[in-house]
């Protein structure tokens, strides 16, 4: 006897036929199942002994008839040792068959019952290869849940959880029977609340189609998480509750704070050198007029003017700091509903500051009538003072900007187009200008235009840049506000 059937949990089948009361029925004093392989090895999977007959007997007998029986004869009522012996085969394989064997004391089976059997065992055989299919699918997809990298859990509407994955158990340190437990009580209230109102959402049919994305932040574990909420629907096609895709992206959000402070210190670093040469000017008048109205020989009249002088001068540069600030003001890094035009204008007045040497013309065309758009006021400043900065130093000794707007009432949509004649872009670059570390200067990070990228599809903008000899066209479009349209 060399090997069991993998595939036959023998000792169940045997327990799961005795309390269906099939033995009982057929009058059966001794049973099991055995594997007889076609080169006569037998292995006795499970036996059982209902009614006091010695094990020794129907072990006897198949080893002493395991060639006719691997050879597919039946063995049907045979009387061995003073017992009577049924052998019925129910599976077979390219190497070995497996049997159920029936012994009786009293007599031999009778026929109906031996009919039964066999319609019985193929009938059982069918079913056990349905619920192992079953099983197998289960553990395969089973398989599939836990290797997912991202956190999947299922919940009900109330907010009990039904099912997660192995990734979802670790993120969330969800207990081991987590099944029933309230998935919003491992989050603080505002998080609770804000997950809470998009599963409502969902229930209530709203937003069902693309599902709703979240970005929450974690105070207790001091994590970024975003989720992906989609419907959960019944055999009916009724929502029932809500599936979650959950991925960490707190490090993905502070390499978007980094690449954000860094492009802002590229920009700054722009605006400080043409705010250096507006400063210096003045401040020469300050010191030369003070000179002057410290020095012994100089008049009443004369010290009054230079007085005058160094006052204005003052207040130039006053302006100038003013303006610096207000690119980086606290208040404005809410969201708000922005005067695009006048946004424009100051970038436009900052980058002027860059001419130094060279002739540039900034002609400026703003349609009067676009409406307020929504958005944080500093990051509008960046995209476009970011844009006009390039062109600017895309000219090399001379040139012209253009910055012409228009608004699409029917698209609710403001196209801002920015011309320069400076050196263009490089055909091979066309495709690539919005990846990172992507640039035409000799300095500069490449992070300016991948950054105004990600900052207009923020705000459902987009921006397209197209460079034909020395013409270069970058056309930025914004939708408007919902609240301000029509003001």
């Amino acid at each position: 006897m060399l090997f069991p059937d993998p595939s036959c949990i023998a000792n169940e089948t045997i327990l799961k036929l005795k309390e269906r009361g099939i033995y009982r029925l057929i009058g059966a004093d001794w049973v099991a199942i055995a594997t007889i392989s076609f080169r006569g090895a037998i292995y006795l999977d499970a036996w059982e002994d209902l009614n006091g007959v010695d094990g020794q007997i129907p072990q006897e007998f198949l080893e002493n008839n395991k060639h006719r029986l691997s050879d597919g004869e039946s063995m049907e009522n045979v009387f061995y040792r003073g017992i009577y012996i049924l052998v019925i085969r129910f599976r077979e394989t390219d190497k070995y068959a497996c049997y159920n064997i029936y012994c009786r004391k009293d007599g031999p089976f009778e026929e109906k019952d031996i009919i039964w059997l066999k319609s019985y065992s193929k009938v059982n055989l069918e079913i056990t290869r349905l619920n192992n299919e079953v099983i197998q699918n289960q553990e395969l997809i089973g398989a599939v849940f836990n290797s997912i990298s991202s956190a999947v859990l299922a919940l009900q509407t109330d907010g009990s959880l039904l099912l997660s994955n192995q990734y979802a158990i670790d993120m969330f340190d969800l207990p081991t029977e987590y099944v029933g437990r309230n998935f919003f009580s491992f989050f603080d209230d505002a998080a609770s609340t804000q997950i809470a109102q998009t599963i409502i959402d969902l229930a209530e049919g709203k937003n069902c189609a693309t599902g709703n994305n979240l970005t929450i932040y974690h105070e207790t574990k001091q994590k970024i998480f975003h989720f992906v909420i989609s419907p959960l629907k019944n055999s009916k096609e009724q929502i029932s509750g809500a599936v979650m895709v959950v991925q960490d992206v707190t490090r993905q959000k502070m390499m978007e704070l980094e690449l954000e402070q860094l492009r802002q210190f590229g920009v700054l670093g722009d605006i400080a050198a043409g705010l250096a040469h507006d400063i210096k000017n003045p401040l020469m008048n300050i010191m030369g007029c003070s000179k002057i109205a410290l020095s012994n020989t100089c008049t009443e009249q004369t010290r009054m003017e230079s007085m005058r002088i160094i006052q204005y001068s003052a207040s130039r540069i006053d302006a100038v700091v003013d303006q610096m600030l207000s690119y980086g003001r606290i208040e404005g890094s809410q969201v708000s509903d922005i005067d695009l035009n006048a946004a424009i204008s100051a970038c436009v007045t900052m980058t002027e500051r860059q001419k130094f040497d060279r002739l540039v013309k900034i002609d400026v065309d703003l349609d009067q009538t676009t409406p307020k758009i929504r958005a944080n006021s500093i990051h509008i400043q960046q995209i476009f003072l970011n844009v006009l900065l390039n062109a600017m130093q895309a000219i090399q000794q001379s040139g012209e900007i253009h910055v012409k707007s228009c608004y699409d009432p029917q698209q609710q949509m403001i196209e801002v187009a920015i011309t320069d004649t400076g050196s263009g872009i490089p055909a091979e670059l066309g495709d690539k200008i919005f990846n990172p570390y992507v640039t035409t200067k000799r300095t500069g990070t490449g992070l300016g235009l991948f950054i105004v990228k990600q900052t207009l599809e923020k705000y459902g903008g987009q921006i397209s840049i197209s460079s034909k000899d020395q013409k270069t066209v970058c056309l930025i479009r914004l939708p408007v506000s919902k609240q301000a349209e029509g003001r």
